[in-house]
C-alpha cells in the first residue's frame, strides 16, 4: 500500500491542489538542491501503480477463505483506496482505483460494509459521474455501479441513476457509453417495467430520459465490445421489445444512414432494435475463426473484469 500512498501524494488531489506538485515519471527529485539534508521524494510511475493494484486484486481473488487473516488484511485496504479515489484528480488512479474497488466489492462486500458505509461508496460513483471529473475516469464506472446495486444497496438510488443518464447524455466516447449503458441493461434484466417507468418520468434539458438512453444505446450498440457486454445488452433490448410497452413502441429514436445524407432522421424504436438484432444474428451466424464462449443463462453476480480488458482499459494511456 506504500506505493499507492506515494503515488497519491505525488499526483493532483484535494489534499495538495494548492501546493506545488513534483513532476511524475522520474525516479528521484530533490526540491532544494542547496539543502544537503533534504531527502529525495520517491515518485511512482503510473505503470507501476497499475501493476501494484492488479497484484492486490489478484491476491484477493486467490484468498478464497474469507475467515483468514490474509483476507482481512487485504480487505482493510479498501477504506483508504476508496478515500484516494474520492479525492484524487489523477486519471490513472481514478481508472485503476475504480476497477479495484469494483473487484473488492464483488469479492468481499459483506466485510467491506463493516468498514465503510454505503453512502461513502455511492459518493465515489457520484464524484466520477460529475461533469468536473475527467470524462475518461468513467471507463470502468459501469461495473462499479452495478456492484453497488447488486451487493451494496439493492434499493436503487434514483439520484445516482439520474447522474448516469446525465453522463450518457453528455459523453461522446463509445467506451464510456458502453460502460454506462451496461448499468441499464443489467437493471432491465431484473426490473424492466420499473426502469422504463423511471426513464419515462424523468428528463434532462427537456429531453425524456428514455429517449436519451435509447438514442445513445442504439447508436453505439454496434461498437460495443466483448461477448459479455453484447449478450447482456442485446438480451436487454429483446426484453424491452417483447414487453410491447406503449412508451417504447411510440418512441422515435435517432436513425443511422450509412451515406450520412440524412443522419438526423428518426425511426421507430422497436424497428431500430429489430434491425440491430437481425444484424447481430447475421454476424454471429456467419462462419468466423475461433470458438465463441457459451452464452450465460443468468447475468447475476457475473464477474465483468474481462470486459474492462476487452474495452481497451488494460494498458491504456488516456489523453488530455
Amino acid at each position: 500500500m506504500e506505493i499507492i500512498d506515494n503515488y497519491y501524494h505525488c499526483t493532483p488531489n484535494i489534499d495538495n491542489k494548492d501546493s506545488m506538485l513534483v513532476p511524475q515519471n522520474t525516479l528521484d527529485f530533490t526540491a532544494d538542491k542547496n539543502n544537503a539534508e533534504q531527502k529525495p521524494q520517491n515518485i511512482v510511475d503510473s505503470s507501476i501503480l497499475a501493476h501494484v493494484i492488479d497484484l492486490l486484486c489478484t491476491l484477493l481473488k486467490k484468498t478464497k477463505d474469507k475467515d483468514t487473516a490474509d483476507f482481512t488484511k487485504i480487505i482493510a485496504v479498501f477504506p483508504k483506496l476508496l478515500d484516494y479515489v474520492n479525492k484524487s484528480e489523477d486519471i490513472f488512479l481514478l481508472l485503476h482505483g475504480t476497477s479495484a474497488l469494483r473487484t473488492f466489492i464483488h469479492l468481499g462486500h459483506t466485510e467491506i460494509l463493516k468498514l465503510v458505509t454505503p453512502k461513502e461508496i455511492i459518493d465515489v460513483a457520484k464524484k466520477l459521474l460529475s461533469p468536473a471529473t475527467n470524462e475518461q475516469a468513467a471507463m470502468c464506472l459501469g461495473n462499479y455501479v452495478i456492484q453497488i446495486f447488486h451487493n451494496i444497496q439493492p434499493k436503487i438510488d434514483t439520484n445516482l441513476l439520474m447522474n448516469v443518464v446525465q453522463k450518457i447524455y453528455k459523453t461522446r466516447m463509445p467506451s464510456i457509453v458502453q460502460s454506462l449503458i451496461l448499468i441499464f441493461a443489467r437493471l432491465i434484466h431484473s426490473n424492466p417495467k420499473e426502469i422504463v417507468e423511471f426513464l419515462s418520468e424523468t428528463s434532462i434539458d427537456n429531453r425524456i430520459s428514455l429517449k436519451i438512453v435509447l438514442d445513445k444505446w442504439l447508436l453505439q450498440q454496434p461498437l460495443f465490445r466483448g461477448y459479455y457486454t453484447k449478450n447482456v445488452t442485446f438480451s436487454a433490448l429483446l426484453k424491452l421489445l417483447v414487453q410491447r410497452d406503449p412508451r417504447i413502441e411510440s418512441l422515435m429514436v435517432i436513425g443511422y444512414n450509412p451515406s450520412h445524407s440524412n443522419i438526423n432522421s428518426e425511426i421507430n424504436a422497436p424497428f431500430k432494435i429489430l434491425s440491430l438484432m437481425l444484424r447481430y444474428l447475421d454476424n454471429e451466424i456467419s462462419p468466423k475463426k475461433g470458438k465463441r464462449p457459451p452464452v450465460p443463462q443468468s447475468y447475476d453476480g457475473l464477474d465483468e473484469e474481462e470486459e474492462e480488458e476487452k474495452s481497451g482499459f488494460s494498458g491504456m494511456t488516456p489523453g488530455y
